[in-house]
């Protein structure tokens, strides 16, 4: 191989590197530029090597080792984070670098250009769609007819509750033998219903989506102990910002009925401290009126 040769094929991988690492630098993503443009030049100088050496009849060798080691490279962008698993897209993203790379200095430019222009596609192409199935997450809202025993709820206890079931699951607990207008086999909260001698309260809480069904859990379980009576609870997804390495957020708004038509700030402590000690929320705010 010329050293002409040898120029060629390291200026194609070097632009060919920048055409990926630019669009991951542009929506930045962790892949950045010089990541990608180092990984194809380096990958396709490995090559070149296993050609230029004289004698060596199986240049593919070195493009086998050049795969395991961008795997070992991969791997030490690959975090976890809790129950999900962030750095898979940029692993992927610097194997195919690394194959065009190997392209180029095996002399593909032709192929090199086209796996190019399929990693570039890959990205632009599916975003949109991967964003869009993002944004199909539904916004719950639950109504409570009736409360079961949230002594120890479940996730199931919470999510059934959903705006689509609210009406016929009130409508066969009203009919049913188990409701008769105070107690009920399910738990000790009675219907909400409002009256002239009690206080309404609101109250927003935001938290992570990971936290929601927990959240729920322990607010449920404080108006429980405060004998506080549950008039409506509505959960929605706050959607984040493209982009956005914030995690996915809830707001919980809760409606509740107190004992008496007056202002019961050690009741609303008490529920406050029971929700922040876990770290379980990133903001509460309340409102009361009589």
């Amino acid at each position: 191989m010329s050293w002409m040769d040898f120029a060629v094929r390291l200026f194609v991988s070097f632009f060919l590197g920048v055409g990926i690492g630019i669009e991951r630098q542009w929506l930045r993503t962790r892949a950045i530029l010089k990541t990608n443009v180092l990984v194809t030049v380096g990958a396709a100088m490995f090559v070149m090597l296993s050609i230029m050496t004289p004698g060596d009849a199986s240049p593919t060798r070195i493009s086998a080792q050049i795969v395991s080691g961008v795997g070992f490279l991969g791997g030490g962008v690959i975090l976890r984070e809790g129950a999900s698993v962030k750095g898979t897209n940029t692993a992927a993203t610097l194997w195919c670098a690394a194959a065009i790379g190997t392209l180029v200095g095996s002399g593909y430019l032709v192929q090199a250009y086209l796996g190019t222009f399929a990693v570039v596609s890959a990205h632009l192409l599916l975003r949109p769609l991967v964003e869009a199935f993002k944004n199909q997450e539904e916004s719950f809202d639950y109504r409570t007819t009736a409360t079961t025993s949230w002594d120890n709820p479940s996730e199931q206890d919470v999510l059934d509750l959903k705006e689509e079931e609210a009406e016929e699951e009130a409508e066969a607990f009203a009919s049913s033998e188990l409701f008769n207008g105070e107690k009920n086999t399910y738990g000790e909260f009675p219907l909400a219903v409002a009256s002239n001698h009690q206080a309404h309260y609101r109250c927003h809480i935001t938290c992570s989506s990971d936290n929601e069904t927990k959240v729920l859990t322990v607010l449920l379980r404080s108006l429980k102990e405060q004998e506080w009576r549950l008039k409506q609870l509505d959960s929605t997804n706050i959607l984040r910002k493209r982009q956005s390495q914030q995690p996915e957020m809830v707001e919980i708004k809760a409606d509740f009925l107190a004992h008496d038509n007056h202002y019961e700030p050690e009741c609303l402590e008490a529920i406050i401290s029971s929700l922040k000690s876990d770290s379980l929320v990133s903001s509460i705010s309340w409102k009361f009126s009589a």
